[in-house]
């Protein structure tokens, strides 16, 4: 994982519908609706995806904020190599 070393420091951010989705590797992870914010984790460890074909390095953030109705939020973010570092997408569970 040292190849991502690079990523220290910086942050990520994408609008996807009425959410902006931002994670900060190897710190933290929040999604933003105006002027609010909701904690959707710190990051945890990697894993690997072991269910995708090319067994995907997931980076895994835990411990959000609680859900009114569930368990704690979290964030899973999957690298794909490309040129420039940017959020590709974001898919939430029902």
């Amino acid at each position: 994982q040292d190849v991502f070393a690079s990523l220290l420091g910086e942050c990520y951010a994408a609008k996807i519908g009425k959410y902006e989705y931002e994670f900060c590797p190897f710190n933290k992870a929040t999604q933003k609706e105006g002027h609010s914010s909701t904690n959707l984790g710190t990051f945890k460890s990697f894993k690997y995806d072991d269910a995708s074909d090319d067994g995907e390095l997931i980076m895994v953030f835990d411990d959000g904020q609680k859900c009114w109705n569930g368990p704690k939020r979290s964030m899973h973010v999957a690298f794909k190599c490309n040129v420039e570092n940017e959020v590709l997408s974001v898919t939430e569970p029902s």
